[in-house]
């Protein structure tokens, strides 16, 4: 980098005085009693002392100014993965007049522009974050999850293999409660956090599946300048992402009906990310695994990842009347199992992942809550079911 800088400044004089504009704003300690003429003096007679902090420093923020052209562009779809090396090598010949430094060749990425998602609270704010990773990495893209300290997204982000920071979140209720009086320092520390994580992880966008997890990240991005794109579920928005309008770039949504609700100049009906996962199950290993020898079908229970517990007591209630045509799968989600609760032909189960795909290739009927995420991936994978409606609370 040392000789690239030297290179550079050499070739033109006249970049000096720009140069150190952006080194002074940059680096306002380091640069001080720094001029134009020493500048250019001190590079071309190779002062260590020059070379390699002021020097190195520099080249980092204009490796960092041009990576910033190159993802805005990889963002908006002008620019594809396969063309970012070639790409790179242009934008230092036109802009800075020179080759690309050694270390720089075409072919050699030096970075992977980072995409950080979050949200989290239950599973469905997490599990459509988690669907569009293999093709965000195939593009090219780091991934990082910001998320609660302790909640389910760390753990589903963890088992994904993504690198995760934790911040302190505080759930935005429209109803009374104690905690509606401590919950909003919560979310100053968090979108704190949040900041201070997004400066030193330095992403290219930040996407959100929203939830209360997510907003303190949206509205740091914001304030970062870092473009945000926020997903919206339901038919009409919580009141989490209803909080994150203003700070979004882009806003996504699963139904056409959704749009009455939100900002008509940056919102689009996308539909919901569904696991490419799902779509490899294999019948005989879903069996297998429950230990049922599949000449009854099978009846699968979904009460999401938080469980219902209404809907748990009305299984437990018909199971023996559903045993006597059925066997019975049912997820009854995290700690709303019943270890009293036993028969053959019926398995519970509080949460399932990597087995999930095997379960929905075995079940011949799926009976869900009404939630989004439920709705599309039974959709995508023409399960026949039965859902119920989620209340006027969810």
């Amino acid at each position: 980098q040392s000789r690239f800088y030297e290179n550079l400044i050499a070739r033109s004089r006249a970049f000096c005085r720009p140069l150190l504009k952006l080194m002074k704003e940059c680096f306002p300690d380091q640069t001080g009693d720094l001029t134009e003429e020493s500048l250019y003096q001190g590079i071309n007679r190779s002062k260590p002392s020059l070379i390699r902090t002021e020097a190195d420093e520099l080249t980092y923020s204009l490796h960092v100014m041009i990576r910033y052209e190159l993802e805005k562009a990889m963002i908006t779809g002008d620019l594809k993965v396969q063309d970012l090396p070639g790409e790179w090598n242009r934008l230092y010949r036109e802009t800075l007049g020179v080759e690309v430094p050694d270390d720089r060749r075409a072919g050699e990425v030096p970075y992977m522009p980072t995409i950080i998602l979050t949200g989290g609270g239950s599973a469905g704010h997490v599990t459509p974050n988690l669907a569009l990773v293999p093709e965000l990495r195939r593009r090219g893209y780091d991934i990082h999850y910001i998320g609660s300290y302790d909640g389910i997204e760390k753990r589903l982000a963890e088992e994904a293999g993504l690198p995760y920071t934790g911040i302190a979140t505080g759930k935005l209720r429209r109803y009374f409660s104690l905690k509606n009086l401590t919950d909003p320092g919560r979310v100053l520390k968090g979108t704190g956090e949040a900041r201070r994580a997004l400066k030193k992880l330095d992403p290219a966008a930040v996407f959100s599946k929203g939830g209360f997890v997510g907003a303190p990240v949206v509205w740091a991005a914001h304030r970062l300048g870092i473009p945000c794109v926020i997903h919206e579920a339901d038919l009409t928005p919580g009141l989490a992402n209803k909080m994150c309008f203003g700070s979004a770039d882009r806003i996504l949504c699963n139904f056409p009906e959704t749009l009455q609700y939100l900002p008509k100049e940056k919102s689009t009906v996308s539909g919901c990310p569904v696991r490419a996962e799902l779509f490899n199950g294999n019948r005989q290993a879903g069996l297998d695994f429950l230990g049922f020898s599949g000449r009854k079908p099978l009846l699968m229970v979904v009460g999401g990842s938080l469980g219902a517990a209404a809907v748990n007591e009305a299984v437990w209630a018909a199971l023996p009347e559903l045993l006597k045509t059925f066997d019975v799968v049912h997820l009854v989600g995290r700690g709303k199992g019943d270890e009293s609760v036993k028969a053959e032909g019926y398995a519970q189960y509080e949460y399932i992942n990597e087995e999930l795909p095997d379960l929905f290739a075995a079940a011949d009927i799926v009976v869900s809550r009404a939630g989004a995420n439920a709705i599309f991936e039974l959709v995508a994978l023409k399960k026949p079911n039965l859902l119920i409606p989620l209340g006027t609370s969810a």
